[in-house]
């Protein structure tokens, strides 16, 4: 390669250069006042390699190596240009080590002016990154492989009152747990309440916040959160929306009493109430769904109240016909309390749950609340019996109105018909007549 520079040094067309020289120390610096060329930037290029052994300092023999490498071949004007492009950026690098280095500078000096000979300014770079082609965005289809609705395949939850649980599994149950309680927890949706304290030195609670999360699920919802609270039952999530484009939907039934969210990839509906100073709570959802539940979790509505946590109504109305407070003062009689849940037209277990509340409470409120849960089951499972699955008693009210415990059992067989009696009456009768003919005939013939 040194020979290849020699004989460059001495073409002819350096023969006719003129050459202007100035002083500068020991150093000289040749400004050629031809036109550079390729041949001109590698004679440079070799006294830079030379310079570099000796001013180790600079660093620029790299670059000089790279250019040399890409230019073995012939290139096109781009090419060409991107070679020296290359050049100059590596050259600039090196700036802060060689700014004392002539090799450096005219390397600068010379690649700048053989890339105005090419032209380069007008020559577009190559992309190093050549873009890709978009590709549309995924777009997820909202199916969640849920039973949509096929016959007898949906299950309701309730809470209301003191409160009394519906589950699943459509068993009844009067529970205590105070603070806050997971309803529902699956792959979907998360339902949580807290209940308070009715009565100082009561076990009885009522719900006093439900919190709804409607889990993120691509192509159908982002994460949505419902919070209402005593006081509070906004017809909107807690980001300000009503609905999602195809999945939610809130509709507000009556201001500030009654709303219904609407998961439809889900198939699930929800009603939330408030009645006096308390909420309910009733939802209607696929058994599929309901299956997804943790099996370790404490969901009230898929296991039912923990032991320790029910209470058992039937002993908490007791025979006596009135529940005296703290203070001695009658809460509510039960004969009061029976005729009100009576006319509210509350039947069934709800009958129950509507006296145990009244006569522990005194909270005529919950004769509605216990209506309005009986109504919510009958929309939401239209079809479904209303007794549940329980071993619990129905109270009944008499004529005489008297309390009476009524069982799911069959009548006692001790109803005695009149033709019965007849048959009895008639048949001593005869036995009497009988006996005393056989006398008459035993004493004639002991005369």
């Amino acid at each position: 390669m040194l020979a290849r520079a020699y004989r460059a040094a001495t073409a002819s067309e350096f023969l006719s250069a003129r050459t202007a020289w100035k002083g500068m120390g020991r150093r000289r610096f040749c400004s050629l006042a031809v036109r550079p060329s390729h041949i001109v930037l590698h004679i440079i290029i070799l006294t830079t390699l030379i310079n570099t052994v000796l001013c180790s300092e600079c660093k620029v023999r790299k670059c000089s190596d790279e250019y040399s490498s890409r230019i073995e071949n012939n290139l096109s004007a781009a090419e060409q240009c991107a070679a020296l492009r290359a050049y100059k950026e590596c050259a600039d690098r090196t700036a802060h080590g060689c700014r004392g280095d002539l090799n450096y500078h005219s390397i600068v000096t010379l690649t700048s002016d053989l890339m105005k000979d090419n032209n380069c300014s007008n020559v577009s770079p190559p992309n190093p990154h050549p873009q890709q082609p978009t590709r549309p965005p995924v777009k997820h289809v909202c199916n969640s492989n849920l039973n949509n609705g096929r016959r007898g395949s949906y299950r309701h939850c309730g809470l209301f009152g003191d409160p009394h649980l519906r589950t699943f599994d459509d068993k009844f149950e009067t529970c205590k747990v105070a603070g806050a309680w997971p309803l529902i927890d699956n792959t979907y949706i998360a339902v949580q309440v807290t209940n308070v304290p009715l009565v100082e030195g009561s076990r009885a609670t009522a719900t006093d916040k439900i919190t709804v999360i409607f889990k993120d699920f691509p192509g159908c919802v982002q994460q949505k959160l419902y919070q209402a609270q005593t006081g509070n039952l906004p017809a909107a999530f807690v980001d300000g929306t009503t609905r999602t484009e195809r999945s939610l939907l809130i509709k507000e039934i009556v201001a500030g009493e009654h709303i219904e969210i609407v998961a439809k990839y889900i198939s699930t509906k929800i009603v939330v109430r408030q009645v006096g100073r308390y909420l309910t709570f009733a939802i209607r959802m696929p058994s599929d769904l309901v299956n997804t539940s943790k099996k370790d979790g404490l969901e009230l509505c898929v296991k039912g109240c923990p032991t320790r946590e029910r209470i058992d109504s039937m002993d908490v109305i007791p025979s006596p016909n009135e529940i005296r407070d703290n203070s001695g003062g009658i809460v509510m009689s039960k004969q009061s309390a029976i005729a009100k849940c009576s006319e509210a037209n509350v039947t069934a277990i709800y009958f129950n749950s509507c006296v145990f509340d009244l006569i522990t409470t005194g909270d005529v409120n919950f004769t509605m609340a216990a209506r309005k849960a009986l109504m919510d089951f009958k929309q939401l499972l239209p079809n479904a019996s209303i007794q549940p699955r329980t071993t619990s008693p129905v109270l009944q009210k008499p004529k005489n109105k008297t309390v009476t415990v009524v069982y799911n059992t069959a009548p006692p067989r001790t109803t005695i018909s009149r033709t019965f009696l007849v048959s009895v009456v008639l048949l001593v009768h005869c036995s009497v007549s009988l006996l005393a003919n056989w006398r008459t005939h035993f004493v004639a013939l002991l005369i």
